[in-house]
């Protein structure tokens, strides 16, 4: 397959699972030199942190800084490459179901969307726009250019499935959301909501949760329909996080 004629999407995805590949396999290679009499620094660190049960800094793509168990890390690895892995093996990116958390680059995801439509209609990127909603799980219909995201579940917030409508509560868990729609409509063909809509921040998994999250570091910003106001949301923090 040339890679010049890789569309945005298919690109993106085989740029992903290149770039964790080559981690994996200098994370290897780091191994195998710590098991050796080496005294470098690096061959150090992993020695110490793996004798700690952690992952070495070195090895910590996704949250450089954080202490990591390296079990758990292990098996997020793990989860992150069948994932990708049956991303680039289908035979058609669009239409299909993602998990924001298993990318590097997630924002470059919805990007690409939008880069795809513009190429095929031949038009310019900025007549375009992303259209999301949470689904009925109903498999979307072939004629609609987008994909589906996964895991995503809602914090400070419950979501009611049987109104479709974001509900305050006092529990602190997180809150399942049914898949959600992402299409590419015209910018002139935005409907119009009849309810109020809340912009829910979301994060991947990989994101502190335990400081303040910034709106600008959000993936994608989920409208939410609501009977409350949406700065009552915004001031309890309600945001959505990617879970593998």
């Amino acid at each position: 397959m040339t890679r010049k004629r890789l569309l945005p999407l298919r690109k993106f995805l085989q740029n992903e699972w290149d770039s964790l590949r080559t981690r994996i396999s200098q994370a290897v290679r780091d191994l195998r030199a710590a098991m050796c009499p080496c005294y470098c620094l690096t061959c150090g660190d992993v020695r110490t942190a793996l004798s700690r049960g952690l992952v070495p800094q070195g090895w910590n793509w996704y949250s450089p800084g954080a202490t990591i168990d390296l079990l758990a890390w292990v098996q997020e690895m793990k989860a992150r490459l069948n994932l990708l892995w049956s991303y680039v093996s289908s035979p058609s990116p669009l239409n299909n179901s993602y998990n924001i958390s298993v990318f590097q680059h997630p924002v470059r995801l919805l990007h690409c969307l939008l880069q795809e439509k513009a190429w095929k209609d031949s038009r310019d990127l900025d007549q375009y726009t992303l259209y999301m909603q949470v689904s009925d799980r109903r498999p979307l219909s072939p004629d609609v250019y987008g994909l589906t995201l996964t895991g995503l579940y809602i914090k400070h917030a419950l979501w009611d499935t049987r109104q479709s409508f974001l509900q305050e509560t006092l529990s602190h868990k997180l809150c399942a959301l049914p898949e959600v729609r992402v299409s590419v409509i015209p910018k002139d063909e935005i409907p119009v909501s009849p309810v109020s809509l809340y912009l829910c921040p979301v994060y991947p998994s990989y994101v502190a949760t335990g400081s303040a999250l910034c709106r600008e570091s959000a993936v994608l910003l989920l409208p939410l329909p609501s009977h409350i106001p949406p700065s009552v949301w915004s001031v309890r923090g309600v945001h959505a996080i990617s879970l593998l």
